[in-house]
């Protein structure tokens, strides 16, 4: 079997050149209709990254006398009906291009945060759903630098103190500050070092 083998308690663990992304990689390269559309995109991405070295014209300029006209020096891809450059009209494109790749390149930072190739994530998230009690809820979770932080709401926050303790992925817990009580639960925020 081609997988991922995880027994009960055992980090997640996958064998080098099989990843996620290593098998997506492999299975891409053998699809020439996928190549191909990379080549398609690569050249449309390049003509418009340039398009704004190349022509001045405004892409809102209006050019009657000049609608429909076939590629020329002045109008290196022609003009539109209204007489528009075609390849000026590219460069909002190139922006709207661009923020999408931005945005795609967080998401892709933080699928690789979530699927463990950079941290554990997923193993502390299940240790923090299995230590934490159920009466407890938590705000917010951050994990940066082998330093995991915590905020929440408890009955009694400083149970969880010693519940972290006892788990085998975090020490030297503690509270960043301290708790105040909110109805009939403390509102804490607290600290640990991940254990690696």
């Amino acid at each position: 079997m081609n997988g991922l083998i995880v027994t009960q308690g055992a980090p997640f663990a996958r064998p080098s050149g099989h990843g996620l992304w290593a098998m997506a990689w492999r299975r891409f390269r053998r699809h020439r209709m996928a190549l191909g559309g990379i080549g398609v995109l690569a050249v449309i991405a390049g003509s418009a990254v340039t398009a704004p070295l190349i022509t001045s014209s405004d892409p809102t300029t209006l050019d009657p006398d000049h609608s429909l006209a076939p590629p020329s020096r002045e109008h290196l891809l022609g003009t539109d009906d209204l007489g528009r450059d075609e390849l000026a009209r590219v460069e909002p494109l190139v922006k709207e291009v661009k923020a999408l790749q931005n945005e795609s390149d967080d998401l892709r930072r933080q699928l690789k945060i979530l699927t463990g190739e950079e941290k554990r994530v997923t193993v502390l998230l299940k240790e923090l759903s299995d230590v934490i009690p159920t009466d407890a809820y938590l705000t917010s979770i951050n994990l940066r630098g082998g330093r995991l932080t915590l905020d929440g709401m408890a009955h009694s926050a400083s149970d969880l103190i010693a519940a972290l303790e006892k788990s085998k992925h975090f020490k030297n817990v503690s509270f960043t500050s301290p708790t105040t009580r909110s109805g009939d639960k403390d509102r804490f925020s607290l600290s640990a070092e991940v254990v690696k």
